[in-house]
């Protein structure tokens, strides 16, 4: 038996390091075990448990609302997005969430890039948004005051440029189809608002008097 001389020696010789072709003995380092449950424990205040691995007897680490920060890159395996349970896990972007990726270049660059193309349930963010080619002008008046009219027939747009009419004595005021002076954008003569919007005829505008209205621009 290996004579130990004092505390530091127990810590000292209580772990050690093999070299790649795992030949080298050194006592340096302490070794540190763990263990792997199908079931995670559940701990209540101050309880205690021992490292959890997985069944390949790999530290199990979570992430929950954490911010990282990094000195150098972090790599990251496209291919294996798993749960505890070793079963391939998508990651999903939910309406709210912000998602930020960045990539590289070659085969892991791409998988993470195809992932994302696929993806059906990224809720509200939208991807692949094409820049507006044509523009389109008119205008519209409102025959009688406090009836709302559309700006136009069902027009699949991006967005929709409006400006009231220079000679407008009152204002007019801009919405949706239940517009009017107490709720919509009101806007005075050779004021301006711009809407992104996907149809024309779900913006409705009211006016204050009889006849007036506004010119639009709508882009497609």
């Amino acid at each position: 038996m290996t004579e130990v001389n004092s505390w530091q020696d127990i810590i000292r010789r209580s772990g050690f390091i093999h070299d790649a072709a795992k030949s080298d003995f050194a006592y340096f380092g302490l070794a540190v075990g763990g263990q792997y449950n199908a079931t995670n424990p559940t701990l209540t205040d101050k309880d205690w448990t021992t490292l959890q691995l997985d069944a390949s007897g790999r530290l199990k680490c979570i992430l929950d609302g954490a911010t990282i920060s990094l000195g150098g890159d972090l790599n990251v395996d496209v291919s294996a997005f798993k749960n505890e349970a070793g079963t391939q896990k998508d990651a999903k972007v939910n309406a709210g969430d912000i998602l930020v990726i960045q990539t590289g270049s070659g085969t892991d660059a791409t998988a993470m890039t195809n992932e994302i193309a696929t993806e059906t349930t990224l809720g509200d963010i939208k991807t692949n948004i094409a820049t507006p080619t044509t523009l389109t002008g008119g205008t519209k008046t409102v025959t009688t005051a406090g009836v709302a009219e559309a700006l136009g027939a069902s027009t699949t747009i991006k967005s929709v440029y409006i400006r009231a009419t220079s000679t407008n004595t009152g204002n007019i005021y801009v919405g949706g189809s239940g517009v009017s002076s107490a709720n919509g954008i009101a806007l005075a003569a050779n004021d301006s608002v711009e809407i992104n919007i996907a149809n024309l005829a779900t913006v409705y505008i009211d006016s204050d008097v009889n006849g007036e209205g506004a010119g639009f621009t709508y882009f497609e």
